[in-house]
């Protein structure tokens, strides 16, 4: 990020002149245009007469054509005439060139990489000699983290390809500066790397290093591209774009290459991608996958996920959650450079909570589940005895889906014998007796009835809430869709034992595992079913049940004493007043 006052200062007052001038997605573009145009006037200039507009324009075209348009775009002599005037050294202006701004307002930022997701990879990715490509190079971010990191290494070569051609020019400027900085070879390219041409040429330069940021949230389905380039790799049109991509850029990897590509975090779990990573998974191509914080970038909060790929056979696939390694920005998250050198160390070994090494057959077993929070766990978990499917002792039903507008014709007033739970009545392990009540039942599904000792979880949010339901003889208890229940099988389990495993630490962790969802998390109904519980015999189940029960009572007590205790102190002052009065 931009961090000398003089560079700031700079980029305000070019900004300032951009204003009613250019389009807001343009201002990034406008900036750095105008700060080369500015390097170049510097360098025609003579003495203290500074160069023409046309002199300028000249020298940037012996340069590369496509910057000369794009600041014809942008210019004509009487803006020049208020630029000109502006006077920046050529170390301001290479540093408003190459460092981010963090003051640009979401909507007015062109795609980047985040830099520091550029050197994250730049350090997972290094190499002494090689071909070093970026396939979506956007503003070329990871060169330029790449090369400041592998400083000694001059033989390096530099591939970028980039769609967008504001973005291209961007680049073109950036790399002109590394290469008068630092004397390397950037090599850019005007392409779409999922154009046939490019995609499925398989004489094209093969790559030592490679890395990848596509385009977010983009279905195949969406992109104007021949069904023969994702079939080949066993994708289909309502999959994430994100994984095509991914296989593109490993088709580009020299025999002993690897790859670090950043993709939506749903990449890992959702079933719409299942066949993508079960192809990478069991061809043993996965090195390492990391959980990256959410907020990194300026057009989103979600959260992302970088996988490394490598040629070579990797049966051992490091998982890392570095989701709590960040610092917060005034308007994005950031990897400092200590959280770079802390993920970096789990690379060579486990530590709970944050990394664990798992076998690609482990991953098959759970379903090709790439999800480091599905393996990472925030403590170690016991290997209990007599473990069993959830499914073999409850049945699970999902609570009523009702629509506001139904939910809201049938809600009463009017104290009724039947009662509507949400998610919002369990706290503290508990079921408020305060339920909603309901006038009719006839829009809801009798099967989304609660029975008494019946287990109650919820679907959605973390931590995951539980309660047992301890229903009144007449009542009838409806519960919402946000919730599961789960009702025990002949007497299989203690519902409150069961509830004690599910709410200790432990059961949070199996629990947390299956919970899966960008923003808010969820549970599924086959997932729920497949968790493993620790089931003793009903002597020990009943005891902790007990115990457990006994200590939910006693928070019971507490609330009752505390709300009665809240009470007393707002009359306190106005009774003793009168008693005195």
């Amino acid at each position: 990020m931009l961090t000398d006052k003089k560079t700031i200062e700079l980029e305000w007052r070019i900004t300032d002149i951009s204003r009613g001038n250019v389009r807001p997605e343009q201002i990034k573009t406008f900036v750095i245009v105008t700060a080369y145009m500015l390097k170049v006037n510097n360098k025609i200039s003579i003495g203290n007469k500074k160069a023409s507009y046309t002199e300028t324009l000249d020298a940037i075209d012996n340069v590369d054509k496509n910057i000369r348009n794009k600041a014809m775009e942008f210019y004509n002599q009487v803006l020049w005439d208020n630029v000109i005037k502006i006077d920046a050294d050529d170390q301001v202006l290479n540093d408003l060139i190459l460092n981010e701004s963090e003051e640009f307002d979401r909507s007015r930022v062109e795609s980047s990489t985040p830099s520091s997701i550029a050197k994250l990879a730049s350090k997972l990715l290094e190499t002494k000699d090689g071909c070093i490509a970026d396939l979506c190079s956007g503003q070329i971010n990871f060169f330029k983290e790449y090369i400041l990191n592998n400083r000694n290494s001059k033989s390096n070569k530099y591939y970028g390809y980039e769609l967008n051609a504001s973005v291209y020019v961007i680049s073109k400027i950036k790399a002109i500066v590394l290469n008068e900085l630092y004397s390397v070879d950037i090599n850019l390219t005007l392409t779409n790397v999922l154009d046939d041409d490019f995609a499925s040429n398989t004489e094209s330069l093969k790559f030592d290093r490679l890395f990848m940021d596509p385009p977010a949230g983009q279905r195949i389905s969406r992109l104007n591209i021949d069904s023969s380039l994702y079939s080949a790799y066993g994708l289909k049109r309502p999959d994430l774009a994100s994984w095509l991509y991914a296989f593109v850029g490993f088709s580009k990897l020299g025999e002993s290459g690897e790859m670090a590509i950043v993709m939506e975090d749903a990449s890992a779990y959702n079933m719409m991608s299942r066949t993508a990573r079960m192809s990478i998974v069991d061809s043993r191509n996965v090195k390492a996958v990391i959980d990256l914080p959410g907020s990194l970038y300026q057009t989103t909060f979600i959260p992302f996920t970088m996988y490394i790929l490598t040629k070579k056979s990797c049966d051992q696939v490091k998982m890392i959650d570095a989701t709590s390694l960040y610092k917060k920005g005034r308007r994005i998250n950031i990897i400092s450079d200590a959280n770079v050198e802390k993920i970096l160390s789990f690379m060579h070994k486990d530590v709970t909570g944050y990394a664990k090494t798992v076998t690609s057959e482990e991953i098959k077993n759970n379903d090709y589940n790439l999800s480091p929070s599905a393996y990472v766990s925030p403590i170690e978990l016991p290997v209990f005895d007599n473990e069993i499917r959830l499914a073999e002792i409850v049945d699970i039903v999902r609570g009523a889906n009702l629509h506001a507008n139904k939910l809201d014709a049938i809600t009463t007033e009017k104290e009724t014998n039947i009662q509507f739970l949400m998610l919002s009545d369990i706290k503290d392990g508990v079921i408020d007796n305060k339920l909603a009540y309901l006038k009719n039942t006839e829009p809801v599904d009798l099967r989304c009835q609660v029975e008494n000792h019946d287990l109650i979880i919820s679907k959605n949010g973390l931590p995951i809430k539980t309660a047992v339901a301890e229903i009144e003889k007449g009542k009838t208890v409806i519960a919402n869709g946000n919730l599961y229940i789960l009702k025990i099988k002949d007497g299989k389990a203690n519902p409150y034992y069961l509830q004690s495993f599910l709410a200790s630490r432990y059961g949070q962790v199996v629990l947390g595992r299956i919970s899966k969802g960008s923003v808010i998390k969820n549970i599924s109904l086959k997932d729920l079913r497949e968790i493993k519980v620790p089931l003793p015999d009903m002597k020990v189940q009943d005891k902790i049940g007990q115990k457990y029960k006994a200590l939910l009572d006693e928070t019971i007590i507490y609330e009752m004493k505390k709300k009665e205790a809240t009470e007393k102190s707002v009359r306190l002052f106005e009774e003793e007043m009168k008693k005195d009065a």
